[in-house]
């Protein structure tokens, strides 16, 4: 087997390390058993330490950005709600929509 320039070597605090040859970084990566995560958090407890929060995703909640082109007369309903409502423009129309379609899958 040919070797790939990773060595992996494990301590007793469950942290596993993979060095990689040349100029790159180490990268540590923590693990912890579900029911040791689940105590933690039933405790009260932090277990962000055992995330990875800058590639977390909410799944079904990504956005995507459309385009829709309104008449001037439902720009100035629009923003005269939002003005009433104290949000703005973008946050009624997403509510309004949003409000629609549970009515629909209801």
């Amino acid at each position: 087997m040919a070797s790939t320039g990773l060595r992996f070597s494990h301590t007793d605090t469950k942290t596993f390390e993979l060095f990689q040859c040349g100029d790159h970084a180490m990268k540590r990566l923590n693990f912890i058993k579900a029911e040791n995560l689940d105590r933690q958090f039933d405790e009260g407890q932090s277990v962000l330490e055992h995330f990875d929060l800058k590639n977390i995703r909410r799944p079904g909640l990504e956005t995507k950005r459309v385009n829709v082109d309104f008449p001037m007369w439902m720009i100035a309903s629009l923003d005269k709600e939002a003005q009433r409502l104290g949000i703005n423009r973008q946050a009624v129309i997403k509510t309004w929509i949003a409000q629609l379609l549970e009515e629909k899958t209801a």
